[in-house]
């Protein structure tokens, strides 16, 4: 059915092509593609420009790429029309990462797995990927780095484009910090934002530069802007960044005498700094306890637990009632009890991890 359709959409392309039709443009994203009206916004520049386009958006706020495929019609609109260009956008963190109670970018394994999805399907009905590369958040203009590795080598890998808006407002807001591209949540963008994205985009889909002035928004400098594309445009890979995650201390496997007591302490795990409580007894097979969290909610109260040896510490694993699940690790350094504690999730578009620190109470 699905090789039927294709040829359809594919025969009425063609059809189309000989009348004449305009450029067909779909956009699937979040509230970066719809905010300001991005996709009307860059129709309307096409057309200035001298091209003739139809745009569609399906959108949904805060969507991964994941949620657009299962939970929308973005799937059906995809297929039920001729499409020349589909717009790919991820959610701003690749589905977000919590790192000792900080937000940052997720490791792009979900995100790249996803894009390899709806590549198939878009070339499925000879329509051509891109892919939009977003900005990092006002105050955390590190996130850039790993965003623009995840999107490029992902565009590498697949032969799809990738406009590189990300990039192009890291160079304007150096370049004209007089132009705010921010919304006051220092997420999402502003008027002047979403115009630069559009502009990003037309560069990267129809190869036409943005008129000066659109709409009220002023580029200051349209000639230079276009420039920053087509260089930006050229982007290498480079090597995989950083991506933050919370680091086991340096430190080794405790003696069962070492580890039996009561160790106190504070994690952040969550979005508050947690005092903890850890009652252990350790064996030369295994240890157990009770892991207890003061001041926090019902669901991290306390938990019984066994943990094992490993070759450099120990390993435990704490249940709570609401069905959330941790798992732990953990090395003495010195006089503490130094760990690091990851929220067992049911996907991996989403991470959230953290570091403990204990000591033993005299």
């Amino acid at each position: 059915m699905k090789s039927v359709l294709a040829l359809a959409v594919l025969l009425a392309s063609f059809a189309a092509g000989q009348t004449g039709r305009p450029t067909r443009i779909l956009f699937l994203g979040n509230s970066y593609t719809y905010f300001n009206g991005m996709p009307e916004m860059f129709a309307d520049l096409a057309r200035e420009a001298g091209t003739s386009v139809e745009v569609k958006a399906v959108t949904r706020g805060g969507a991964r790429l994941q949620q657009l495929y299962e939970e929308t019609d973005a799937r059906h609109v995809l297929e039920s029309s001729p499409w020349d260009f589909v717009v790919l956008q991820e959610q701003s963190l690749l589905g977000g990462a919590w790192v000792n109670g900080n937000s940052t970018v997720n490791e792009p394994a979900a995100f790249h797995r996803w894009v390899r999805q709806w590549e198939r399907d878009v070339r499925e009905v000879h329509a051509e990927p891109v892919l939009y590369l977003t900005w990092a958040r006002k105050a955390q203009p590190e996130q850039q780095a790993p965003l623009n590795w995840a999107y490029l080598s992902i565009g590498r890998e697949l032969r799809a484009r990738v406009a590189p808006v990300g990039p192009i407002w890291e160079k304007i807001r150096s370049a004209y910090p007089g132009l705010e591209l921010f919304e006051p949540d220092g997420s999402h963008p502003s008027k002047a934002g979403s115009y630069v994205a559009a502009c990003v985009l037309l560069q990267t889909i129809l190869d036409q530069p943005c008129p000066a002035l659109a709409d009220g928004v002023a580029v200051p400098d349209p000639a230079r802007l276009r420039e920053l594309i087509l260089e930006l445009g050229k982007l290498s890979v480079g090597d995989k960044p950083e991506f933050k995650t919370a680091k086991l201390k340096a430190g080794r496997r405790p003696s069962p005498a070492e580890l039996t007591g009561t160790w106190t302490g504070t994690m952040r795990l969550y979005d508050a700094l947690l005092e903890v409580e850890f009652r252990v007894e350790g064996t030369s097979d295994s240890c157990s306890g009770r892991w207890r969290v003061a001041k926090a909610p019902d669901f991290l109260s306390v938990a019984n637990l066994n943990c094992t040896w490993t070759e450099h510490g120990i390993q435990f694993r704490v249940d709570h009632l609401n069905g959330l699940s941790e798992s732990h690790q953990a090395v003495l350094a010195g006089d503490t009890l130094s760990g690091v504690a990851r929220v067992l999730l049911p996907t991996d578009y989403t991470r959230r991890e953290g570091a403990w620190q204990l000591r033993r109470m005299k």
